[in-house]
């Protein structure tokens, strides 16, 4: 019988999203509260089974591929009885292991998933949800890469990560991912240090990737972006469709709020965009431009039923803007290949009512 995943856990990216939805399964979930007073007369605190079972709840009976590393992973995710770890804290079993290792899967006391073994307790990633977005990008990696090379001893430790920006969305702490112009690398901390052995157990290289490859939009993680009047954090992958359902009705200016104060504005006339950046309400502002465009055009809805029309040169055509503006949510500044300039454009709506 299939076991379809009808809702898949919170704080995902699209990518790792896609991954579960396609590839995992999930069975149902063990009744933990069951367990509670008999938990409870063997000493462990209450709000550390409240811990297993929301861990139950969330990711109780997903089943997904292996990983690469730690012999596959937990076979599936499934919490088990907490227990106390000397010098560490309260910790939880997260799965049995798919082979016989000389070492368990588990939550510790920050929430952080790791291995706990021989030399004591490794958190590996921050979170389940970061084990859960490497898993899924070594995959992504593995299907889209030119080349995959396994690095150990000397070789792992002389691997330079200059020009590599660290992947975020993996929330690495002795495991951690780098994403480079073309290609992404896996650098495995962990068993080395539960067996007390010093520098990486093993780097894995993905080379040849393209921007697809590299999955830097669809394994983004909020920056503090929303969309004027709304609370819900967005990355540059939900762009597109946010805008495609305000232009079905009828809206064709959007504005994008930052917490630290910034905004974004993006007005179109369905051909070419205005592309506004502003620090603070009293900034002079920055916007796109396109040098080589001459004339004007209309047809730029705003909000207030005011139609406008911008100097060509003050707009960019729609892609471009698409892009742009995407690449500002992400990484808070504009793309390489835009041009901008530090004054508001003629006859702007430079600081509109959201």
């Amino acid at each position: 019988m299939e076991r379809h995943i009808k809702e898949l856990p919170p704080g995902l990216t699209h990518g790792a999203r896609s991954f579960v939805h396609t590839h995992g399964v999930r069975l149902e979930p063990f009744p933990l509260e069951e367990y509670r007073e008999r938990w409870l007369a063997a000493g462990v605190p209450g709000e550390q089974i409240d811990r297993a079972v929301a861990f139950e709840q969330t990711w109780g009976g997903f089943v997904l591929p292996p990983s690469p590393w730690y012999d596959g992973g937990p076979k599936y995710l499934d919490a088990d009885v907490p227990g106390y770890v000397e010098g560490v804290g309260w910790c939880f079993e997260v799965g049995v292991q798919r082979s016989a290792l000389p070492y368990s899967f588990e939550i510790g006391p920050d929430g952080a998933f790791g291995i706990y073994g021989p030399g004591g307790w490794v958190r590996l990633h921050a979170s389940i949800e970061g084990w859960v977005e490497a898993l899924s990008l070594a995959h992504h990696a593995a299907t889209r890469a030119s080349g995959i090379t396994v690095l150990r001893g000397a070789e792992a430790k002389a691997v330079d990560l200059t020009g590599f920006e660290e992947v975020r969305a993996v929330q690495g702490a002795a495991d951690r991912w780098w994403r480079g112009p073309d290609s992404l690398i896996a650098v495995h901390h962990g068993e080395s240090q539960v067996f007390g052995h010093p520098g990486p157990a093993a780097v894995h290289v993905y080379s040849g990737l393209d921007e697809g490859g590299l999955g830097t939009e669809r394994w983004a993680v909020p920056t503090g972006w929303h969309v004027a009047g709304s609370t819900e954090p967005l990355v540059g992958w939900d762009v597109n469709g946010i805008l495609s359902k305000r232009r079905a009705r009828g809206i064709y200016e959007t504005w994008f709020e930052h917490s630290d104060g910034r905004r974004l504005g993006f007005i179109t006339n369905g051909t070419r965009v205005m592309l506004l950046l502003l620090t603070d309400e009293d900034d002079a502002g920055e916007h796109a431009i396109d040098e080589t465009a001459e004339g004007s055009s209309d047809g730029f809805l705003l909000t207030n039923g005011q139609n406008d029309r911008y100097a060509n040169r003050d707009t960019v055509e729609f892609d471009t803007g698409i892009k742009s503006l995407r690449h500002l949510i992400d990484f808070g500044e504009w793309p390489a290949p835009c041009q901008f300039e530090v004054r508001p454009p003629t006859g702007s709506p430079y600081h509109p009512e959201p």
